[in-house]
């Protein structure tokens, strides 16, 4: 058998690669700081809000610590949290003393929510510590991308106490998401987030102990009432939602590609709240027929 052998590439190319890397990550266009500015003065208009949100950038030389295989990357990490984001959280009175929803430009690590995306108690500098490097690590190693922001943002509470979480603490509660044309400023299609076809294996059959039977228990029982209440509140709400996002006229894709995105809504009786965005091709549930294309 034929030895295969690799090149080692040169320090110059190397380098080049970094460089490139880097690029895609500043430019990526579902980084958060990509979307967030065109759709954000959408906020209140009409019973469309956008939760607060604070973008904080994460320095190229930081990003690799997150891998913590060096000497001092954990003190690398905790000297950044307590330079720099805890004086934000501290001098923001919509964050401070209250929970907080974090994420780094693409990625929040919603399926271990507690220990992910959100902070309970900011005080607890550990837990916060905690969290950021376990949405980073899960992000590098799944190659979510998102690396070089940290997001903060107004956490939004469940409409009713009596709400059902999964995945940790994650409340399960109405959303849609939406693939819409910002060219044409043309509604393609919709699809509940929690779609049954799509969620169900994941959420009760994927590998995962007590745990998961817990979430599987949870997602089966409340589904028929989830499912219904998705279909009402979208009715109800899709004519602000499209007169709301006829408005944004600045947001762009980069090149040729179509500017169709993916809009997450979360919903509730009375208003509706935007709360993330993709290219519509990299969103689960993109169907080229049902687009048009």
């Amino acid at each position: 058998m034929q030895d295969i052998y690799f090149k080692q590439p040169t320090p110059e190319e190397q380098q080049r690669m970094h460089e490139e890397l880097m690029s895609f990550l500043r430019t990526n266009p579902n980084n958060f700081s990509y979307w967030f500015p065109h759709i954000e003065k959408i906020a209140d208009n009409d019973g469309i809000s956008v939760p607060k949100s604070i973008i904080i950038p994460v320095p190229e030389e930081l990003y690799k610590a997150f891998f913590q295989e060096k000497e001092g990357d954990s003190e690398k990490i905790d000297s950044w949290v307590l330079d720099h984001i805890i004086p934000v959280i501290e001098q923001t009175p919509w964050l401070n003393g209250h929970k907080i929803f974090i994420k780094n430009g693409c990625y929040s690590h919603k399926f271990n929510f507690i220990n992910g995306c959100l902070v309970t108690n900011q005080s607890d500098e550990e837990q916060l510590i905690k969290n950021i490097c376990n949405i980073q690590y899960e992000a590098i190693c799944y190659d979510k991308c998102g690396y070089l922001e940290l997001i903060l943002r107004e956490y939004i509470e469940p409409e009713k106490a009596e709400t059902p979480t999964i995945y940790h603490g994650m409340p399960l509660r109405p959303e849609i998401q939406i693939f819409y044309n910002f060219d044409t400023h043309k509604f393609l299609y919709a699809v509940n987030y929690w779609d049954w076809d799509y969620c169900h294996d994941a959420i009760c059959y994927y590998i995962g102990g007590e745990d998961k039977q817990e979430d599987a228990y949870v997602y089966e029982t409340a589904y028929p009432t989830l499912d219904a209440e998705t279909k009402r509140l979208f009715e109800k709400h899709r004519p602000q939602i499209e007169k709301a996002l006829a408005t944004v006229t600045t947001l762009q894709m980069p090149g040729e590609a179509p500017n169709i995105w993916s809009v997450d809504f979360l919903m509730e009786e009375n208003r509706v709240w935007l709360i993330d965005m993709a290219q519509g091709w990299r969103s689960a549930y993109w169907d080229r027929q049902k687009a048009g294309l």
